[in-house]
Formats: C-alpha cells, sequence, structure tokens
C-alpha cells in the first residue's frame, strides 16, 4: 500500500487521468475556447469587439476576410439550430413539399391563363431565401421544378453563366418528373437553340402549350420540329396568328404517338391526319378561317371521343353544307 493509502487499482488509473487531462489541456492550446460554453464563446468574442477594436484594425484585410467568413459559418450554424427547431421544420420532407408547391402558381392544364402565366410564376423563389433547410428540401423536389419555359433557358450568349445555372436548376433538378412547358408566352421570341434543349426531354412532356407567333425561324414552322413521340403528353395547346398556317393544315407531329393525349387546343388549324386526337375529354377549335369541316365529317371527328366532356368552339362554326 502506498503512502497515501492509495489501492493499487486507483494508481493504474492516476497515469491515464493524467494524461487525459495532458491532451485536453494541449487540445486546448491547439483550439482555444473548446473548454468555453458557446454562450460564454460569443460573450468573449463581443466583448473583445467592442472593447478591443484597435486590435482589429491593426490586422491586414487579407485575415479580416478570413475572419468574417468564420463568423459567418458560426452565424449560419446558429441559425441552422434555431431554423430546425421551428415546428414547420420537423414536419416530414415529401409533406412540406406538398405545402411549397401551393405556392406555385396552379393553372388548368386545359385552355390556361396564359396571361396569367406571362405577369406572374416565379413568386415562389422567395421560398428559397427562408433557410438552408427549406432549400435543401427544394433543390431535391422534382415536382417544384417541373413547370419551364422558354424565357428560363433563352439565352443570346452562349457563354451566359447565368442561364447556364437556370438550365441545370429545371431541366436537371425535375429529375424524371413530367413537364409542363410554356414556348412563347413569358417571352413571345422561341429561339431555335432552347427549344431544341427543351425537346431533349420531350418524353417527359405532359403539357404542352406554345404560342408560335414569333418563331426565331420563318422558313421552317415550329410544328415540323415535333418529331419525337411524346408518350405522357395529357394537354396540348398550338396558338398562332395563322402565318404558319397553310390552308388550316397541321403538319405531322411527335410521329403521330400522343397515346395520352386528352386535352386540346388549336387555333386556325382545321386539318390533322385522321389517326390524331381520338379519346379526348376536353376540345377547343378557333379562329378557323379555312377549310372549316363539315358537319358530319365533324361528327366523324367526335365520334372517336366518346367521353368528351368539354368543346368550345370560337369563330369556328363547322360548315352546314351537306355531305351524301
Amino acid at each position: 500500500m502506498g503512502i497515501s493509502g492509495t489501492t493499487d487499482e486507483e494508481m493504474m488509473k492516476l497515469p491515464i487521468q493524467a494524461n487525459s487531462s495532458l491532451e485536453k489541456a494541449m487540445g486546448a492550446a491547439q483550439n482555444p475556447g473548446t473548454d468555453l460554453s458557446f454562450k460564454q464563446l460569443v460573450n468573449a468574442i463581443l466583448y473583445k469587439c467592442k472593447y478591443a477594436k484597435n486590435q482589429l484594425v491593426e490586422l491586414p484585410e487579407s485575415e479580416l476576410d478570413g475572419l468574417n467568413r468564420k463568423l459567418q459559418i458560426a452565424s449560419s450554424a446558429v441559425r441552422g439550430c434555431r431554423n430546425a427547431s421551428q415546428k414547420i421544420n420537423q414536419l416530414p420532407p415529401e409533406l412540406l413539399c406538398n405545402i411549397m408547391s401551393g405556392a406555385q402558381m396552379q393553372l388548368t392544364s386545359f385552355l390556361p391563363d396564359i396571361t396569367a402565366y406571362e405577369d406572374h410564376g416565379r413568386e415562389w423563389y422567395s421560398l428559397l431565401h427562408v433557410c438552408r433547410h427549406w432549400r435543401g428540401i427544394i433543390a431535391r423536389s422534382p415536382t417544384l421544378w417541373s413547370t419551364i419555359d422558354n424565357t428560363l433557358i433563352d439565352s443570346e450568349d452562349e457563354n451566359n453563366k447565368k442561364n447556364n445555372v437556370v438550365h441545370e436548376r429545371y431541366l436537371c433538378r425535375s429529375g424524371a418528373a413530367p413537364l409542363r412547358v410554356y414556348l412563347g408566352v413569358k417571352e413571345m421570341k422561341i429561339r431555335r437553340k432552347s427549344l431544341g434543349v427543351l425537346l431533349k426531354h420531350v418524353a417527359r412532356f405532359k403539357e404542352l402549350h406554345v404560342v408560335a407567333d414569333l418563331w426565331e425561324d420563318s422558313s421552317t414552322p415550329i410544328y415540323n420540329l415535333f418529331v419525337e413521340p411524346a408518350p405522357t403528353l395529357v394537354s396540348l395547346t398550338l396558338r398562332t396568328d395563322g402565318k404558319d398556317v397553310t390552308n388550316g393544315s397541321l403538319p405531322p407531329i411527335f410521329a403521330g404517338e400522343m397515346p395520352s393525349l386528352k386535352e386540346l387546343t388549336l387555333e386556325h388549324f382545321t386539318v390533322w391526319p385522321t389517326t390524331y386526337f381520338h379519346n379526348l375529354t376536353s376540345l377547343s377549335l378557333s379562329d378557323q378561317a379555312f377549310n372549316r369541316p363539315t358537319t358530319l365529317s365533324f361528327l366523324d371527328f367526335l365520334q372517336n371521343s366518346p367521353v368528351l366532356e368539354m368543346l368550345a368552339l370560337t369563330a369556328s362554326l363547322i360548315c352546314l353544307a351537306c355531305v351524301n
């Protein structure tokens, strides 16, 4: 037994405790402040900034920038913890995503109010400024990025980094989600290059709404570029001032493969391939100036859509000429 009456077992623990204390002291020396609580550390920084500001003045600009970055990181961590404690952030990400989608403009798929999309549609971006947690959920939610238009990828300059980032956001972050595409709405001029980028994803189109008045390439109708099948397309709108329409005829589009199409809106077109547009539930025809179908042929066309629920005819009265 030792002089102090310490047992052999206790004696064996002493070196370990000493080493532990030494390591702790060395750690504190290498990372000063680790032995302080967060509150103590913040108070110490505030005190230092208030009563020893002259020391800051003496630091070089590069070192001040470094201190500022570290303080921003620390502040961000504190905000993140506080935001995480909010009740709404404790909801499952899927539910929070559904709530966020309510902040996006929801237009009807048939006869959408295009003027509303022209004036609005970006307000939901404010959600990105709430907190890092929300930004993370939004970035990982394909459905929030599934509505796209040509203004989001148009770029006069091929090296325009801003447009490249937006292109990356929408077409990549949307993942495999069905796309709602608006062309010539917010920006009426549709560029061939931007259209080509979008048409690479035609297999994901759920809605396509086109205002073709200012299509860039007047020598080639925009419809001639719709050559790949559109297997998931449910709603199609083709609006035009009629300059690109010859005798009211719609050229072949999407290789004739639109098996999911239910809603159709056409301007100036009166003739299309007979195998097109069957099993529609909603149909709108307007401004049919040439080659209007006869009553009989139009009724024959409607017979191919026995579940048709809505029919809108504007300046497209059916020719009542009797056909034997």
